[in-house]
């Protein structure tokens, strides 16, 4: 049996099952709670778990510039290693890489699959 969000229609299912009370959840990972979606609202690069974002119009470029070249470590942390990541950041601050943005904003309907540079991940130019 599958199991759909009645809000977007996503398969993207988490559930868990409380012993105690015999009861199974469901929490659709696109939507909150009131069936609103978690839109991508700007862009962002992760650097050793920490997080620099910027709001929507601006580009994964502009983060480097204005947010990680100001700190001291800037050179030994932006080896673009295991430790760099980009992504975007979605409504209530979460991050997600450029790999789960896509499949993200596909499923919420923030972009449509045919207008996309490349299928497998999300750039700022297909969002806005």
């Amino acid at each position: 049996m599958s199991v759909f969000c009645i809000w977007c229609r996503s398969d993207d299912i988490e559930s868990s099952f409380d012993k105690a009370t015999h009861t199974a959840t469901y929490h659709c990972n696109h939507c909150n709670a009131d069936g609103t979606h978690l839109v991508i609202e700007g862009v962002a690069v992760r650097v050793n778990q920490q997080v620099f974002a910027l709001p929507r119009p601006n580009r994964h470029c502009d983060v480097y510039e204005q947010c990680i070249r100001k700190i001291p470590e800037y050179e030994e942390l932006c080896t673009f290693d295991d430790g760099v990541t980009e992504g975007f950041i979605l409504t209530g601050g979460v991050f997600v890489n450029r790999k789960n943005a896509i499949t993200h904003a596909v499923a919420i309907k923030q972009v449509d699959p045919k207008d996309v540079h490349q299928p497998t991940e999300l750039f700022s130019e297909d969002v806005w």
